[in-house]
């Protein structure tokens, strides 16, 4: 245990400087003593704690400002690839509200030309229709002009008919008469 040799033997009378120079040289032999007695798992375990202790301390200022500034530069990395991609995002969102306004349009022109076609269509179909009134308005006006111009032929013809039987009995007549004439002026 404690080396007797090294240690002066310390009384009521020592100083008190005497007596913490001993104190001292005894603590100083125990530990001594002790790490000569470690096992070596405690040692194993010693030794970690002082690499992690030292590590520790190494980390608690140099460490820490590097960490912070490492990660300074990441978030900036990270900022910028979000605003970039936010950008090409708000890029992308315009060229689809520029063809859906194009397509909108689009739309409204092909709306426009049906509704005109349709408009087109119900014209056609009053022309149509208004031409097949006139067709059969003439129809019925031609078949009804051809029925009275037959009936007037009919009426000339009958009437020529009965002209030319006047004519002939007054003819007739005239030739008797001038027959009578004539015999009553031979006679």
């Amino acid at each position: 245990m404690i080396d007797k040799t090294t240690s002066k033997k310390i009384s009521m009378a020592s100083t008190k400087q005497e007596m913490i120079d001993a104190y001292n040289a005894v603590l100083k032999e125990l530990q001594e003593k002790e790490k000569m007695e470690l096992k070596p798992e405690e040692k194993i375990e010693r030794i970690k704690n002082k690499d992690i202790l030292e590590k520790a301390d190494t980390l608690s200022t140099e460490g820490v400002v590097t960490e912070i500034s490492s990660l300074k530069l990441d978030i900036g990395k990270m900022l910028t690839q979000i605003s970039d991609r936010l950008e090409e995002e708000v890029a992308a969102y315009k060229k689809v509200k520029g063809a859906i306004c194009i397509q909108e349009n689009e739309l409204q022109d092909i709306y426009s030309i049906k509704k005109e076609a349709q408009s087109l269509a119900a014209l056609l179909e009053a022309q149509t229709q208004k031409r097949r009134d006139f067709e059969s308005q003439m129809s019925e006006e031609k078949s009804e002009l051809n029925l009275e111009i037959n009936t007037m032929r009919a009426q000339w013809e009958k009437e020529k008919e009965q002209h030319k039987v006047e004519l002939k009995n007054l003819e007739a007549e005239e030739q008797k008469k001038r027959q009578r004439d004539k015999d009553q002026n031979f006679v």
